[in-house]
């Protein structure tokens, strides 16, 4: 499992389940990269690399798919941030995730490289708040916890049908 994400907000453990064994990527930017939240990542079994100039945003899992989005790892991303996003679901094989890494460049975030970020980091990066309580998407529409409601566009060709799965979560909603 791959996440690869140009920052990586406060809770962006809230956006990430089963996170031992998952690889993160990700922008040495102290605007957009919070070194409290790497290190609780990696306290709990996520290896993360640091990636200069890093703007993507994919998280691919094998056997499972690759979502190619416009969504960084945050809360501002994925929920009360009113930002509008957008993610494509892709089968996993769709892309080859080896290349895409190698292209990266990246290095291992050490203990050096985020202490390195903390002191160029800004106040806001000096708190992280606890993680926030996990819903699903359909608690969380029916809730009320956002500004304004997600969209789904559902797309389909021969090559690539959408998940049946997909196709009766959205029928409910």
């Amino acid at each position: 499992r791959v996440a690869i994400s140009a920052f990586v907000g406060n809770q962006a453990g809230a956006y990430l389940p089963n996170r031992k064994g998952l690889e993160l990527y990700c922008w040495p930017s102290p605007t957009g990269t919070n070194p409290k939240a790497l290190r609780s990542l990696r306290r709990q079994g996520v290896t993360a690399w640091f990636s200069p100039r890093l703007h993507m945003k994919l998280y691919w899992a094998s056997g499972r798919g690759a979502v190619i989005t416009s969504a960084n790892l945050s809360t501002n991303a994925f929920g009360q941030g009113d930002l509008k996003e957008i993610g494509v679901l892709l089968p996993a094989h769709a892309l080859d995730i080896n290349r895409v890494i190698k292209s990266l460049k990246a290095k291992l975030v050490t203990e050096a490289s985020l202490k390195q970020l903390q002191r160029k980091a800004p106040k806001q990066w000096k708190y992280v708040p606890p993680e926030r309580e996990r819903t699903t998407f359909r608690e969380w529409c029916q809730a009320g916890k956002h500004a304004t409601p997600w969209s789904f566009f559902g797309y389909e060709d021969d090559s690539i049908p959408m998940p049946t799965a997909l196709k009766k979560e959205a029928k409910k909603l």
